[in-house]
């Protein structure tokens, strides 16, 4: 295990243990939607993570081409809004989690951004594990605008 500090975050991780989960990756989540949003992401996904994202991606043991979900919130006048999921075994030690419980249930995102364009955060509350029964599961959630 390793201990892996992003800007206001503190994880603990095994990136070789992270490193096997995504080689057993078949299908990414993209790809098993396959719309056409989805696969319009998959055409653009290598160009629209920031380079210190790669990096922590690549440290963490996330294959940054194997999503565990994208969805478009975009519309014809805004452009694409991408809100994407990565998953990974490890510890959330400090920082905020993205996942903000609401007065009235449920929650919002909260993500800090990184640019104009590409904003990031990480969760305890995993969606719907992606990689299949891992202790520890955290979920990293991205939102990236892409204007028309």
């Amino acid at each position: 295990m390793v201990v892996i500090k992003y800007h206001d975050w503190v994880i603990e991780v095994d990136r070789e243990q992270n490193e096997h989960l995504y080689t057993q990756i078949e299908i990414t989540g993209t790809q098993s939607c396959g719309c056409e949003n989805c696969k319009y992401f998959d055409t653009i996904s290598h160009q629209v993570f920031p380079a210190d994202v790669r990096e922590l991606f690549k440290a963490l043991g996330v294959d940054v081409n194997k999503n565990c979900d994208v969805t478009d919130f975009g519309t014809e006048e805004t452009g694409h809004l991408f809100l994407g999921e990565f998953q990974f075994a490890g510890n959330l030690i400090e920082g905020p989690d993205s996942r903000v419980p609401a007065a009235g249930g449920g929650y919002t995102v909260n993500l800090l951004p990184l640019n104009d364009l590409f904003k990031i955060g990480f969760t305890k509350m995993v969606s719907k594990p992606f990689l299949g029964k891992v202790a520890n599961l955290l979920q990293i959630e991205f939102m990236v605008r892409e204007l028309y």
